[in-house]
């Protein structure tokens, strides 16, 4: 049993898939999950969830013992929007008979 947050904010993940071994649970609201019922040994645990970079950590179960393990995982960087072309692409309409091309980050048409 745990608690999944963000790295930087410290907020609770929602959502988040938790696995190990076999086991697996998915956050509740307030970041928190649960794993019961494992059997002692050593267990190796991932966090995933879209929008951020997979965790993972190694942890043993002893018997008679409740293990906490919280996991605070990163956000995936998203790159940087600028004003350069992103790259065009041709189109041949059979109405007009010519060649045009698009650039596709204004939507400007070169006939």
């Amino acid at each position: 049993m745990g608690v999944v947050t963000d790295e930087r904010t410290g907020e609770p993940v929602a959502g988040a898939t938790v696995t190990g071994n076999g086991y697996a649970d998915v956050t509740e609201l307030d970041g928190s999950y649960a794993l019961e019922n494992l059997p002692p040994k050593t267990y190796m645990s991932k966090v995933t969830k879209s929008g951020y970079v997979e965790a993972s950590a190694s942890w043993d179960v002893i018997a008679g013992e409740v293990v906490t393990l919280n996991i605070a995982i990163s956000s995936t960087p998203i790159p940087p929007i600028d004003d350069r072309s992103i790259g065009n692409f041709s189109v041949w309409p059979s109405t007009y008979g010519k060649h045009r091309t698009l650039t596709v980050n204004n939507a400007t048409s070169h006939s």
